[in-house]
């Protein structure tokens, strides 16, 4: 994932950047879940000059570039893979993240990582290319073997009553 802003811009002016309305308290709402941890480590926390001397793992960049875009308050968000690379605690993070700031928005996101989508609405399987399955965790364990059999392989079977969700995601 690449983060592009500004050469020697700040964090917080990154953040403000991206949508004029927002506050410092806004900012580190939309940050304190997946990155305000990091971002207080820094030198000067959120007053950090965002440079290429600024050593950031992946995962950090990665976390500040879903902060950003979730702070943009798009009526779409379009994720591919948001939690590739990412450790299970992150991955945790940002998942509790898009849970959150996710509602009120369409939220389309692709990822082979099933434990991301068994709480979505809805969930578009494809295979080859094409359509394979469409419905909610709960109707594709019932309804769909290919599904049932992928979430059974992947060690993702849980209770499928416990799988409502608020978002609508698409599984590719």
């Amino acid at each position: 994932m690449t983060l592009q802003f500004k050469k020697g811009l700040k964090i917080k002016s990154a953040f403000l950047n991206n949508n004029h309305h927002s506050t410092t308290l806004k900012i580190y709402a939309a940050c304190l879940v997946i990155a305000d941890s990091f971002i207080r480590e820094l030198p000067q926390g959120y007053d950090t000059v965002l440079s290429e001397q600024l050593r950031l793992s992946g995962g950090q960049v990665q976390r500040l570039a879903i902060s950003r875009m979730l702070l943009k308050e798009a009526p779409c968000l379009l994720l591919d893979e948001p939690t590739a690379g990412l450790d299970m605690e992150n991955k945790e993070l940002v998942k509790k993240s898009l849970e959150q700031w996710g509602t009120d928005r369409t939220t389309i996101l692709v990822t082979h990582q099933w434990d991301m989508v068994r709480s979505e609405d809805c969930i578009l399987m494809l295979q080859a290319g094409k359509m394979a399955a469409y419905g909610n965790h709960n109707t594709l364990m019932t309804d769909n073997i290919m599904y049932a059999d992928m979430m059974m392989a992947d060690g993702e079977v849980h209770d499928i009553e416990s799988n409502a969700g608020n978002q609508e995601g698409i599984a590719g």
